[in-house]
Parts: C-alpha cells; sequence; structure tokens
C-alpha cells in the first residue's frame, strides 16, 4: 500500500513539472527542473538491450532514407539525425561491457 502511495507522489510531482513546463516555456531565462533524470527514464541504464533495441528502431528509417537517396547535399540533416540513434547503441554497449 505505502508503494502505491509513493508512485502516485511521483506521478503527480512529474504532472506538476510538465505543467510548470507548458506556463513558461516561452519565457527566457526561466529555469525549470533539478536537472534530475526522470525514475520512468532512469530505468533505461538497467536495460542495456533496450537502449540497442530502440537505437536500431531509430536508425532504420534513417539508413533506408540514406540509401535510397544515396549519399548527396540534400542527406546532411539524415546525416545529423543518426546522432540519437548512434549513442542509444554505443551507451547499451558501454553498459553491456561494464557489466
Amino acid at each position: 500500500m505505502e508503494n502505491k502511495e509513493k508512485e502516485t507522489h511521483v506521478n503527480g510531482e512529474v504532472v506538476k513539472e510538465h505543467m510548470e513546463w507548458q506556463e513558461h516555456q516561452y519565457d527566457p531565462g526561466y529555469y525549470i527542473g533539478t536537472g534530475r533524470i526522470p525514475k520512468h527514464l532512469e530505468g533505461l541504464k538497467k536495460y542495456p538491450f533496450l537502449l540497442i533495441f530502440y537505437g536500431l528502431i531509430l536508425l532504420l528509417p534513417l539508413g533506408y532514407t540514406l540509401l535510397k537517396d544515396g549519399v548527396g547535399i540534400g542527406s546532411i540533416s539524415t546525416i545529423a539525425f543518426l546522432i540519437l540513434p548512434l549513442g542509444l547503441i554505443v551507451g547499451g554497449i558501454q553498459r553491456l561491457r561494464n557489466r
């Protein structure tokens, strides 16, 4: 019972922070949050295979676009979008090696 109350409090806190962000998203210099990673994202570091899987899922459409259109001037933005999936894959591999 106590665990359920804690989850509700955490979820309520996330909703409050999101509402505050929505209210002040266009105020320059307004700081929101504590800089901590939210609990639902923090668990990803425990499962490096998920990081690799998400990275591969994100990489598939980008790789298809590069193969279909070829590498040229227009593909610079596509190459820039490769940073996130490659970061997820590298992070997952690093976590697997550190186990």
